[in-house]
Order: structure tokens, then sequence, then C-alpha cells
């Protein structure tokens, strides 16, 4: 037997592609398995051939115990084809075949198991089954041949693995291709939806604009000699048209910066902390509010303009919802390996157990702010920020004690 790969002829810089014949030649030079493996498996035929069938009734019956695999065999008529498919190929793998034909039809396996969703974990069982069949048969060998029967069996785990190892190739060469499929119309699907998402914030706008500005003429021209009650309700309008063209905005920001390649430049924490800060006192009135900033922090690979979104919205989040006086918010961060462990906490009122997983749906707003501006999209902007940088997030709270977010980015 050679053990000599053939290249194929389709050959390309790219990648190599090896015939059935070389690719077999391959493994079973990594395999150590010879021509003497070949004569052992197929002395050991008439042994095995008396209880290959008795094996593949006890497996199957042992498949039907797991929902999981019962859910496939709920057709008689299939599971007597997949019975007859199962004794062909044990009757086959004593014939030791070592040429192109193997090859492929562990391909066609591997491919259909792949198109069926039938996980390797279950067609692995029935070999781990039979492996453990192959022992037992030493109990029934005489003695003086006991030697020789376990030769046999060491060359038969040979042409199990190299089954196996044919069968999974087949099997992940599919699941990738599907994966590369799904994620190329999940390019698509994204790149239209950026798309729809530009136009229809800009025929959304429109009209909202043309609304707000009705009715901030209605206020200056008439506003003093309408009734209150009509005052209001123009003025409630014109908040509603405000808040709904600021969630557009959101959302398109949102759309676009996920459109945006991500440029990761090393950058000083603490610097852009402070930038953080000096924007933040410019939106708001801190003045009842404590900020301990850790003096020195790491430095961080990273996309500057994004971490410091994730920076405002956390600590902008903190001063909006302050409820105590002095309030007290810090930041804190420290490197733990290849990782950076960064912190925003407060002495705030606190999130319970039950909200604390939620506040990272878009669109999600604890009932105790909803008097407050916002559309509950910052905190998933935050997390998709974070993940898409490689890193988590998570947060601890107490209620009327405070809550602390806590991010791991790589270094």
């Amino acid at each position: 037997m050679s053990h000599q790969p053939n290249w194929d002829a389709s050959t390309t810089e790219e990648t190599i592609h090896l015939s059935d014949e070389a690719l077999l030649d391959e493994r079973c030079a990594f395999l150590q398995l010879t021509s003497e493996d070949v004569e052992r498996v197929r002395a050991l035929k008439p042994i095995f051939e008396a209880v290959n069938r008795a094996f593949v009734d006890q497996f199957y019956a042992h498949l039907l115990q797991f929902s999981a695999t019962a859910f496939f065999l709920r057709d008689e008529r299939l599971v007597e084809r997949l019975k007859a498919a199962q004794l062909q190929y044990f009757v086959s793998l004593f014939d030791a075949r070592m040429d192109g034909s193997r090859v492929a039809e562990r391909r066609r396996i591997g491919d259909r198991h792949a198109a069926a969703g039938i996980e390797p974990a279950w067609f692995l069982g029935a070999f781990n089954q039979y492996i453990q069949l192959a022992f037992q048969q030493v109990r029934d060998v005489p003695p003086e041949a006991r030697g020789s029967f376990e030769a046999g069996l060491a060359s038969l785990m040979k042409h199990i693995l190299l089954d196996i190892g044919l069968t999974l190739d087949s099997y992940y060469a599919r699941s990738t291709m599907d994966l590369r499929q799904a994620l190329a119309l999940y390019t698509q699907s994204n790149t239209e939806l950026r798309e729809f998402a530009r136009m229809a914030s800009h025929d959304l706008k429109t009209p909202l604009a043309t609304i707000s500005g009705f009715c901030e003429e209605f206020i200056d021209e008439f506003g003093q000699t309408v009734p209150v009650e009509a005052r209001q309700l123009i003025e409630a309008a014109l908040n509603r048209t405000r808040h709904m063209k600021g969630m557009i905005d959101e959302l398109l920001s949102m759309s676009e910066a996920a459109a945006q390649p991500s440029q990761r430049q090393r950058v000083k924490l603490r610097t852009l902390v402070d930038e953080v800060l000096e924007r933040i006192r410019l939106d708001f009135d801190t003045e009842p509010i404590q900020f301990e900033i850790q003096e020195t922090m790491p430095d961080l690979l990273t996309h500057p303009a994004r971490l410091r979104e994730v920076l405002y919205h956390l600590i902008s989040n903190a001063v909006k919802f302050m409820d105590k006086s002095p309030g007290r918010i810090w930041v804190s961060a420290h490197g733990e390996g290849q990782q950076v462990q960064l912190a925003v906490g407060d002495n705030g009122p606190g999130i319970s157990d039950a909200d604390q997983q939620r506040i990272f749906a878009p669109f999600r707003r604890l009932k105790q702010h909803e008097h407050l501006p916002g559309h509950g999209l910052g905190l998933y902007m935050v997390r998709q920020i974070v993940e898409e940088q490689g890193g988590r997030i998570w947060c601890t709270s107490r209620l009327q004690e405070g809550t602390a977010f806590h991010i791991i980015l790589p270094q």
C-alpha cells in the first residue's frame, strides 16, 4: 500500500486538493494503517458477522430512549432502511476496502448527516457501542488465539478511526458551506436593512419636522389667545414629535455605526474618561454629585469613539437617575492578563434582580424612569458596542444602594 499522496490536477495556489485515493493514503500513513492491518481486519469478519445483526437491533433500541434521536425514528419503514444501511456498513467494514470508493462513501454519509441535522455525537455513539461490542468478543476467544485477536482489534480501531475522520471531514465541510451561505445572506440583509433605515428615517423625519413646525408656529401665533387646555395639547403633540425624531436619530446612528469598520488604536483610558466627564458636566447639572475616578488606568487597544460613547451612556445614566444628595459616581479599571476590567458604579436607586437582564433589551425602560427623557436604546447600544469590541458587559445592583456596570475588554 502506497502512502505517498498524489496531488489532484485541480490543485491551485490558494488551496491544495487531494484526490480520494491520495487522501486515503495520507490518512493511512497518519494512522499507521498498513496492509498487515487490512489482513487482520479481514480475518475478523466471520466472528463479527455472527453478531452484527443483533448489535444493530440493540443499538436502535438504545437510540429510541433519547428524545433527540427518537424524533428521527418515528417512521418504522425509515428505521428498517437505516438498520439495513448500518448493517451493510459493519459488514463492509471487515472487507477493509482501501480505495477511493471508501472515501466517497464516508463523504456521502457525512453530507447526509449534516443535511438532516444529525450531529456527530450520534454516529460517534454508534461507533462507541460497536467498539465495546468488539472488546466483549475477547471473552469468547480461546486463550491460545487471544493474542492475534487483540492485534486484530487494534487494527479494527485504526479502520474505525479512519472512517470517523473521513465522515467528519464531509460533515464539517457541509456545515461550513451552510454557515458561509448564512453569513452571506446575513451580510446582504444587514446592508439592505441599513439602506432601508436611511430611507425610512428620511421619509419619517420630513413629516415630523412639518408637524413640529406647525405646532411651534401655532404656539407662537395663537398660544396666548387659545384656552390653556388647547395650548397644552399642542405642546404635548410637539413634545411627542420631538421624542419620535430623537428615537429615529438614535436608530439611524446605531445603523450607521454598525456599518463603519472598527478601526482600533491604542488609547489612554483615563484620558477618555476625562473627556467624557467634561462633556457630562456641560450636559447635566452635576453639582450635587461626587466623581471618584481611579488615578491611573491601563491603556487599551480599542475603537476610541465607540468606547467613549459607552462611557458617556453609563456615566450620564448614573447622573440622570441619581436620587441621592450628594450622589456618588465612581469609575475604575485594571488589567488582568490580556484583558481590562472596567467598572462604572453609583449609589443611586439600584435595579431589581428581575430587571438586571432586561435593561439591555432595546426600547426597554424601567417603570420608575418612564417620566425621564430617553428612548430605551442607550444600554442596548452599549452592549452592542462592547460585544463588537470582543468584550462583555453585565451589571450588579441592590435596590436603594446603587448599581455597578462591569465591562471586560481584550487589552
